[in-house]
């Protein structure tokens, strides 16, 4: 009775470098050779499977040793290149020592079968439940990048699939594989390169090689995408490098406007749009809170910033934008004329929905500090949670939001580590900070960024996860 067993890749990729082959390369072993999925199959039996008895082993390796049919889905190769660091490679070089790694991959459809071998062979009912039982627990074939999902399927296929059989040299190019000889035992299998070295041999001893015509690439067009010509509300860009602190979230949207600001002029003869810039043509600041907001956020939890931001409520024309999305490095000045350097990388362009991270722009009805609130005058006869609310208040009344029946809850946390000071102004103008939790008597949409130099990051709230818990500030 046939048996099948087949193998789909949830993540589309498949990475696999062929035997004989070095990695950077380029290449993708395609069909994926019988002896790596012995050898992955008794790998998942010495990790995984122990409890199996090994006379078991013995039986499927003497029933799927034998040159297997093969059926292949559509598959698309590319590659990415990336530069690591060196043997030699020291912060600060002018020309660091780095290393460049092709990583070659093949491209599938993740939601079907990619490969799948057939065997016309007998197993007893033992040995077929123990090789469901390695098939299912493989979690990747390949490199350990290329995830996996496998099953084994009894009788015959009910799909109508064309199989390539060993040794068949088809007029789409023949691809060779390494393959078990006949009789292979389960020690044969097991012969590490160790001991392939010592013989000085490049392949081990019960291997073959068979030849299998690969079946036709699919005809691929691209389609390319649709160029923006439109207003952009928001861009993205990926801090390369030593990432700031969150503290530091002021000063570093400061020196990243400065940097914007510098290139949308150098580009445009000198002219700066009004919501980039926040000014008016005779100076004055642009009222109504549409211009940019330069947002530093931590993605990962790490109190780290990652992610800078600009948001432009107004949106600005698509020619502004990209000058703005060509900015790669700028220099952040941590206090008096200190300053480094810091890269960044434009990751996303186009409007607030699909840009901004989605706990900033959904509907909710309870939104939380992300970075703390800062009142934008001094605080008056009466208390700091009446104070704060009529600040709050305020602040949101003057951008359309509800604030009848509003709550608010003072949050614990290290707010006060935050620098609340532009550069130009000095420590002399740091501001007290708060978090602050919002409770509204009705669902709002976000954005919602408020207080003093809301435009630099600081008064900005994300929604609230339904299992958090907020530790409320007793004052």
């Amino acid at each position: 009775m046939p048996i099948e067993i087949e193998f789909k890749f949830p993540t589309g990729f498949i990475h696999a470098t062929p035997w004989r082959s070095q990695i950077n390369e380029g290449k993708v072993e395609w069909p994926l050779s019988p002896w790596r999925l012995l050898r992955a199959l008794i790998s998942v039996w010495k990790v995984k499977c122990s409890y199996i008895d090994e006379p078991v082993i013995e039986e499927i390796i003497a029933n799927i040793s034998k040159p297997p049919e093969i059926w292949l889905a559509p598959k698309i190769d590319s590659s990415i290149r990336n530069y690591v660091p060196g043997e030699k490679f020291r912060t600060g070089q002018k020309k660091p020592d780095k290393d460049l790694i092709v990583d070659g991959f093949g491209a599938v459809d993740p939601s079907v079968a990619a490969i799948a071998y057939r065997w016309d062979t007998a197993l007893s009912q033992t040995a077929r439940d123990a090789l469901s039982e390695l098939v299912s627990n493989m979690g990747y074939f390949g490199r350990a990048e290329s995830l996996c999902e496998g099953h084994l399927k009894y009788g015959d296929d009910d799909l109508q699939r064309t199989w390539i059989k060993p040794n068949d040299y088809g007029s789409s190019g023949a691809t060779r594989v390494l393959a078990p000889k006949a009789n292979v035992s389960l020690a044969d299998l097991c012969e590490t390169v160790r001991d392939m070295r010592k013989d000085k041999r490049l392949d081990p001893l019960a291997s073959q090689w068979l030849t299998y015509s690969a079946l036709p690439e699919p005809e691929y067009k691209y389609n390319p995408p649709q160029k923006v010509q439109g207003p952009v509300s928001a861009l993205r860009f990926t801090i390369q490098g030593v990432r700031p602190s969150v503290f530091e979230t002021v000063s570093l949207t400061e020196s990243f406007r400065r940097a914007i600001m510098s290139r949308v002029g150098r580009e445009n003869e000198g002219k700066i749009h009004q919501l980039v810039s926040g000014k008016l043509s005779d100076g004055s600041t642009l009222k109504g809170n549409q211009h940019a907001h330069w947002l530093a956020l931590d993605t990962t939890g790490d109190k780290l910033i990652d992610s800078l931001y600009v948001w432009v409520p107004g949106s600005i024309p698509f020619e502004i934008a990209m000058s703005m999305a060509n900015l790669r490095t700028f220099k952040v000045f941590t206090g008096g004329s200190k300053s480094r350097d810091l890269e960044v990388s434009l990751t996303a362009f186009g409007n607030a929905e699909t840009v901004l991270p989605y706990n900033l722009n959904t509907s909710s009805s309870t939104w939380k500090s992300v970075t703390p609130f800062a009142p934008q005058r001094h605080i008056k006869r009466q208390s700091v949670s009446e104070f704060i609310l009529d600040c709050v208040k305020r602040e949101l009344g003057t951008r359309g939001f509800p604030t009848d029946d509003l709550q608010i809850k003072l949050e614990k946390g290290p707010w006060g580590k935050y620098k609340s000071y532009r550069q130009k102004d000095g420590i002399n103008m740091q501001m007290s900070c708060y978090g602050v939790v919002l409770e509204f008597s009705q669902q709002v949409r976000g954005p919602i960024s408020i207080g003093s130099l809301s435009h630099f990051g600081l008064g900005l709230f994300r929604t609230l996860d339904r299992s958090e818990k907020v530790s409320e500030l007793s004052l």
